[in-house]
């Protein structure tokens, strides 16, 4: 594994959240992040049912293919325990809040960024914070793995109906998708001789008019070696040949270097920084409300949007004055107003068409 770690960027305080803005700026305004397109990577889904876990798979194939650049056996050794992302077996709940990855792995202008979110439905988690928790995942990733068990029920949708509002809503001001991609992962599917495991037979045709796409994707259960085993730590020799040939297919199908999905908003691919305004805005936005109004919702994103062209501009603005300076040792007055107007016709003319 490479030096990275969990990092909490949203803490449980009582009934509520507190976002950690000074942790997620050191990641998303890093030199090496801020200027690149992002892929978002988030899950979300009921408590106890192999969140972290899954998305410790996901580090090992991130790790093979960005650190030591060599995937031909990313699974690694059988015996060794599987890190990265807290989990436990057992019922107890392990993760709280939203975490990221400390580390973003970097596809040549792409930063892919992992997010592991707090399970929903425990007796210990309001309705209003599974709306935040389950709301800023759907908002902020480009690729939504909505984690089940067993089947699709109906109680499982009911998080994706604020959105189902909303994107009708955003889909009258916008030629695109409000959303990504959806993926519904059921694990411990049992019924493999009515839908094969795997992506194909998990095809589903849901929510289409929300998001760009969604796909449903079959997972077998791991085997009857970790069942009632506290003291299971990932070990694949512990873990069934089918689940792992299955892990492999999915973790190729959402990480594949052709196959990352670039997070856009209202048809423009996000970089780092940009990523940064919209999840403090959403933030704000989700905490405030019991169960916030789509139209609540479509106005937060439209202030993101201003306040992130607001800091492109200012940004572009700064820049060409600087360089107008390194090319001239002096200006006067009237030729500084002058550059200055053209300048900032320049950058309005950038924004309005």
């Amino acid at each position: 594994m490479s030096e990275g770690k969990p990092l909490q960027i949203i803490k449980s305080v009582k009934d509520s959240f507190e976002l950690d803005e000074m942790v997620l700026s050191q990641i998303l305004e890093n030199d090496e992040i801020k200027d690149k397109f992002v892929a978002v990577i988030s899950i979300a889904g009921p408590y106890r049912k192999g969140k972290s876990f899954l998305l410790s798979f996901f580090l090992r194939y991130l790790n093979a293919m960005y650190i030591k650049k060599d995937i031909s056996n990313w699974l690694g050794n059988p015996k060794d325990p599987l890190q990265g992302f807290s989990w436990s077996n057992g019922m107890e709940r392990n993760t709280t809040g939203v975490w990221i990855w400390s580390e973003i792995f970097i596809h040549e202008k792409t930063a892919i960024i992992l997010l592991d979110t707090q399970g929903v439905f425990d007796s210990k988690t309001s309705s209003k914070n599974c709306a935040v928790i389950f709301g800023l995942s759907t908002l902020l990733s480009s690729v939504q793995i909505y984690n089940l068990s067993g089947n699709i029920q109906e109680n499982d949708l009911h998080h994706l109906m604020l959105f189902t509002e909303y994107g009708k809503l955003a889909s009258e001001n916008s030629e695109s998708t409000p959303f990504q991609n959806l993926l519904f992962l059921i694990r411990d599917w049992s019924y493999s001789y009515s839908f094969e495991y795997g992506p194909v037979g998990g095809h589903r045709k849901h929510l289409k008019n929300c998001f760009s796409k969604v796909e449903c994707f079959l997972m077998p259960h791991p085997g009857m070696k970790i069942l009632n085993n506290e003291s299971f730590d990932g070990k694949l020799v512990d873990i069934s040949e089918e689940f792992l040939e299955k892990i492999s297919s999915l973790v190729n199908m959402i990480l594949s270097p052709n196959r990352l999905l670039i997070k856009e908003i209202n048809g423009e691919k996000i970089r780092g920084k940009e990523f940064l305004q919209y999840f403090e805005t959403y933030f704000q936005v989700l905490k405030k409300n019991e169960v916030p109004e789509p139209k609540t919702i479509y106005l937060a994103i439209a202030e993101a949007n201003h306040l992130n062209v607001l800091m492109s501009c200012k940004e572009n603005y700064t820049s060409k004055i600087k360089n107008l300076f390194e090319e001239s040792q002096f200006l006067s007055s009237e030729d500084f107003v002058i550059k200055h107007e053209s300048i900032k016709l320049e950058i309005l003319k950038m924004v309005c068409f």
